[in-house]
């Protein structure tokens, strides 16, 4: 069955209102600030904070303002219903997507154009469970093949408004979004061989699943832009060829290191500064939310300087930090102070605390507007091979990613508001 992440927030509007996404009011919020992956507030009517993301939370209207970006899903009734048969809709302001009972059997609309997804026979196999999730830039399905009698060979019918184009595992429509590379990975995080056709309008992708570990995800995302954020890892029977070369990256953000065969994970995060342009940052916390443990041996998690482009990370980012040692310790520029496995905490936030050098880093980047990071394990930093599993993951979807909680000086005046600060975890 699917689980679209806003599934139970089914929201019933004016009629005048079902294509259009909706602002949201944010105590404390000073909207004239806002960024395309930023929010501004004051608290205690002194001190100015900014969130700052890693993927946009904003866009701009029709008159040039900046709105929220609206994930949340509508049920629509009939008579107002812009396809057929599609009885949900969300109207995000970046991107538009309508479903039928069946979530992941979608229309998705962006910068002009369309695409229709509908899934074969396979859907319907007892072993076979599909999540669709949302994000800011489109929508993240999730196949899950339970074991090994659930079907590897996927299609899917696919019609579009524009020309459909396989490249690398990857599928633009026209120039108005894409279909994202897609992989396999295994129960122990390895990555499976997989085959992607398009033959006329027929998606194909066909999973080896020979050597897999059980459960086995194929990952197909929708999205208008690739984020800046990524886990790219390396996995080998030599641990030195593991912790030097790439072999896939993923947008779910684990970090560590694992023995099966040998496995390395990097967490690659950009962040886009401009609306911060003219402040000084005082104080910093990078905050991460856990989503899984895997670990037998506890470690440290650091933020240190990346040195990635600012665009979605690749395999080839897999070594973009300061310091990085093919073949002894690395020694990175630390950003933050540690933050070690062992404060594991199902679906809470931790805190990455950023130092005087993070805070330098910071104010220098605001003048580039762009700051790039990594989350890196102390036991890949040391160089030291793993025995057993020793890796964390974090989440990564809707308001539940990673983000900078940034406190700065300011000589301007701003509206201030009577309501006490509550920290926003969006």
């Amino acid at each position: 069955m699917p689980v679209l992440a806003q599934s139970n927030e089914f929201i019933a509007l004016n009629p005048a209102d079902y294509k259009k996404a909706q602002d949201v009011d944010v105590p404390d919020e000073v909207k004239s600030r806002r960024g395309r992956s930023a929010k501004h507030f004051t608290v205690d009517g002194k001190h100015n904070k900014a969130h700052i993301h890693t993927s946009p939370v904003h866009f701009k209207d029709n008159t040039g303002e900046w709105k929220q970006i609206d994930l949340r899903v509508r049920k629509i009734p009939k008579d107002y219903r812009s396809y057929v048969g599609r009885e949900y809709e969300i109207h995000s302001g970046e991107w538009d997507a309508y479903f039928s009972k069946d979530f992941w059997n979608y229309i998705f609309e962006a910068n002009g154009a369309s695409v229709q997804f509908d899934a074969g026979a396979w859907q319907d196999h007892k072993k076979v469970d599909i999540t669709v999730e949302t994000t800011s830039s489109g929508l993240k399905e999730t196949i899950e093949l339970e074991d090994d009698t659930a079907p590897t060979k996927l299609s899917w019918t696919l019609k579009s408004s524009e020309l459909l184009t396989l490249r690398d595992n990857y599928i633009s429509v026209g120039d108005a979004f894409r279909i994202s590379e897609l992989t396999a990975i295994d129960a122990v995080h390895s990555q499976l061989p997989i085959s992607v056709t398009l033959v006329a309008d027929v998606l194909t992708v066909t999973v080896d699943t020979a050597d897999a570990v059980f459960p086995v995800y194929v990952d197909p995302t929708t999205e208008i832009d690739a984020e800046n954020m990524a886990d790219v890892y390396g996995v080998n029977g030599v641990y030195a060829t593991a912790r030097t070369t790439a072999t896939s990256t993923q947008p779910n953000l684990r970090v560590g290191q694992y023995y099966a065969s040998y496995g390395v994970f990097r967490n690659f995060l950009g962040y886009d500064l401009t609306s911060l342009s003219g402040f000084t940052v005082t104080s910093c916390n990078q905050y991460v939310k856990w989503n899984d443990d895997r670990s037998t041996t506890d470690f440290d998690i650091y933020v240190v300087k990346g040195t990635q482009a600012d665009t979605a990370p690749t395999t080839g980012t897999f070594t973009s930090f300061t310091g990085y040692n093919a073949s002894g310790a690395h020694t990175p520029t630390y950003y933050s102070a540690a933050l070690n496995s062992s404060g594991y905490s199902a679906a809470a936030w931790a805190t990455l605390a950023f130092t005087a050098t993070g805070i330098t880093a910071l104010n220098a980047a605001v003048g580039d507007s762009w700051l790039p990071t990594a989350m890196l394990s102390s036991r890949d930093i040391s160089n030291t091979t793993p025995t057993g599993p020793e890796d964390v993951s974090f989440k990564y979807i809707s308001t539940d990613k990673p983000y900078l909680d940034i406190t700065y000086t300011d000589a301007v005046s701003v509206p201030l508001f009577d309501n006490t600060y509550r920290q926003m975890r969006s």
